[in-house]
């Protein structure tokens, strides 16, 4: 049952003592309150000040096919502002 489902704020806060406690090189980057779900994020994947944790899969598809090496950040996407945590609306939308 229910009973053994944590709360979100239990989850993000469960989840920043993990980045606090991992070398200091990842954040909390994103949340969905409704799914009770949270997303640690590598700081590479934070440019500027503003995360990309998302995917360009065109970019991804064109790279795969050249047969050169590439890496996840040639392939990054910004994270949609409701994505970004605290940015958005808990719960509304998703990762």
């Amino acid at each position: 049952g229910m009973k053994n489902v944590p709360w979100h704020q239990e989850v993000l806060n469960f989840t920043q003592q993990i980045c606090d406690n991992v070398s200091g090189e990842y954040e909390v980057a994103s949340e969905h309150a409704h799914s009770c779900a949270v997303l640690m994020a590598h700081k590479k994947f934070k440019r500027g000040g503003e995360w990309y944790t998302h995917i360009d899969f065109n970019k991804f598809l064109e790279l795969a096919k050249s047969g050169k090496e590439f890496g996840s950040e040639d392939y990054m996407a910004k994270t949609p502002e409701w994505a970004v945590i605290g940015k958005g609306i808990p719960g509304d939308g998703g990762f």
